[in-house]
């Protein structure tokens, strides 16, 4: 197909004007050569983002690492006092349960010990204590429980073995949401 264009052109400072007629042949599909495509660029991992890139992955990792193991490490004294008070739990007939529950409340002191300091878990005892243990869960209610730890620890009375697996299970609930 061949397509004729007209120009019409003024040549400047003059009045003549001239027909200007170009022709052109348009491309059939099937008269396109194959398009030149580049050369195809080679991957490797030799540039230096690649090296910025992995440095900070291996930081982010490291550091990643390095807070969990800081809070596992925080967190062992739970561990271990969950495991105490699941060991009274299966000595049970073997212990008596005044001494149950001594062990209980020695435990529960000192976990507030390693995780509040001594200043302020030290002193307190009776129901201020069980106000604090209160104070640092949530939905937790030890005061329930003061008449029977009183009547065992200072009358040594036996405390009845439901409110005292009550205690335990509360125990155990308070040793694992503490904050």
């Amino acid at each position: 197909m061949i397509r004729i264009i007209n120009f019409f052109y003024t040549i400047p400072g003059g009045n003549s004007s001239f027909l200007l007629q170009e022709s052109q042949k348009v491309a059939e599909p099937q008269d396109l050569e194959p398009v030149l495509e580049p050369g195809r660029i080679g991957f490797s991992f030799d540039t230096p983002g690649w090296y910025v890139l992995g440095s900070l992955i291996l930081l982010g990792l490291f550091y990643a690492s390095y807070r969990w193991i800081k809070k596992y490490r925080s967190n062992a004294y739970r561990k271990e006092a969950l495991n105490e008070v699941l060991a009274l739990k299966e000595q049970g007939h073997e212990m008596d349960f005044t001494a149950q529950l001594s062990a209980i409340m020695a435990i529960l002191k000192n976990v507030a010990l390693k995780a509040y300091g001594r200043n302020s878990v030290a002193t307190l005892h009776g129901n201020s204590w069980l106000l604090f243990l209160e104070s640092k869960s949530d939905d937790i209610n030890f005061s329930h429980f003061e008449p029977m730890i009183s009547s065992a620890i200072y009358e040594n009375q036996t405390p009845e073995p439901n409110e005292l697996n009550e205690l335990r299970n509360l125990s155990i609930k308070w040793i694992k949401t503490h904050a």
